[in-house]
């Protein structure tokens, strides 16, 4: 990842706030941490004075209550900056919660930091991170429901997505662009009634295809 990115880390726990730290600036090293905040009230001016962030790794709950005031605001007024939420306990109804808002992605704490680095690779590159990449949520989304009239090359995608492949390297392979790639992706959540990220999510937590 050559592009010097810009990253706020939002933890209220400083021995976990200093483990990301560490981690990032292992893994990213042209990147710059512009700043480390542990409650709302901070973040959101933070915010308010800084909108031109790439990432904001973000606790799900800080010193003065949960973070989805920050996911907000950043949703409404920072479109650019990607948002991956670190948890290291969550219930079902917080996923939920955080992926309606849109949200890019949801990892725990208890993540290898190699995982850790995907997350943050994934969601910079534009695509969602859910534990496990949303390709591979659509692949088991796609194989629980065999009954489904999938096209040639639509199980095609599947079967690329169930090896963990993400969309430019199933492009590539395929030799098609990474737009068509998406839309029959697209077809796929549709014939699988699943027309959204949050949708998908929420069906993959339900069914025990992840847990975040």
């Amino acid at each position: 990842m050559d592009k010097i990115l810009k990253i706020l880390i939002v933890e209220d726990h400083p021995l976990t706030r200093m483990g990301i730290k560490l981690s990032v600036s292992r893994n990213f090293p042209s990147c710059e941490i512009v700043g480390e905040k542990e409650s709302v009230k901070d973040t959101l001016f933070f915010l308010h004075e800084n909108p031109t962030l790439d990432l904001v790794l973000l606790d799900i709950t800080l010193t003065d209550g949960s973070s989805m005031p920050i996911a907000q605001y950043i949703k409404q007024n920072m479109p650019q900056t990607k948002i991956l939420v670190c948890s290291m306990n969550s219930s079902y109804m917080d996923i939920v919660g955080f992926v309606e808002l849109g949200v890019d992605g949801f990892i725990s704490k208890f993540s290898d930091e190699s995982v850790f680095a995907s997350a943050i690779t994934t969601v910079i590159d534009n695509e969602s991170f859910f534990g496990k990449d949303i390709s591979q949520i659509i692949a088991a989304v796609g194989n629980a429901n065999n009954d489904l009239n999938f096209t040639e090359r639509e199980r095609q995608i599947i079967q690329l997505c169930a090896a963990g492949k993400r969309v430019k390297a199933i492009a590539e392979e395929l030799k098609i662009s990474k737009r068509t790639v998406e839309a029959h992706k697209a077809n796929i959540f549709n014939k699988s009634g699943l027309k959204s990220t949050a949708e998908i999510v929420k069906y993959a937590l339900e069914k025990g295809i992840i847990t975040l």
